[in-house]
């Protein structure tokens, strides 16, 4: 059985390659009309089996693995930070707090006759953030670092990462792909 990744981040690829060694990238079109409000488990899972299911439209024969990461916090979902002024009202908002990250993950098969089958599925983690000083925010922000990721942070990457005080749950799921359950589901 071939891969697919349905997915335009850089950190997604570097993840899948840990667990898969051959697989083709294909980056999915933007949700058109898909609801972004709720609870952030659930849109990470709608946006995930949206991107799979694409890829797998498109990539017939291929197991397709789409994954989406969101943020929760006080009751808001938070996801990629639209302009350098979001990404430092969010990054002053989780300074010195907690969180929840969630990562819905979906595998998808175009199996024929018209059938599509996946498994689909939202993994949680907990972080805590140090209380960040308005230098780091805004040196962090003229870096464009916080472009392309949930909450404007990569938590594996330098300087996001000295800022967490902990993870509780899988650091992969905070990164964007949750490698534990989708080497087992990919099997």
């Amino acid at each position: 059985m071939k891969y697919a990744l349905s997915s335009g981040s850089p950190r997604r690829k570097a993840l899948f390659a840990v667990i898969c060694k051959e697989f083709e990238v294909c980056r999915p079109s933007e949700p058109k009309g898909m609801e972004k409000d709720g609870k952030a488990a659930d849109v990470a899972l709608n946006l995930a089996v949206f991107k799979a299911q694409w890829g797998a439209l498109r990539n017939p024969g291929k197991k397709v693995v789409g994954a989406d990461t969101l943020i929760e916090f006080e009751r808001k979902i938070i996801g990629k930070p639209k302009s350098a002024k979001e990404a430092r009202e969010i990054l002053r908002a989780l300074s010195g707090k907690n969180f929840a990250v969630f990562s819905g993950v979906c595998v998808s098969f175009f199996g024929g006759k018209g059938k599509i089958r996946k498994k689909a599925w939202v993994e949680r983690a907990k972080v805590g953030f140090r209380k960040i000083s308005e230098t780091e925010i805004s040196n962090y922000v003229k870096s464009k670092k916080w472009v392309g990721k949930a909450g404007g942070f990569n938590v594996g990457k330098m300087p996001a990462c000295k800022w967490v005080r902990e993870v509780k749950g899988d650091v992969n799921t905070v990164i964007g792909l949750p490698l534990e359950r989708l080497k087992k589901e990919i099997k």
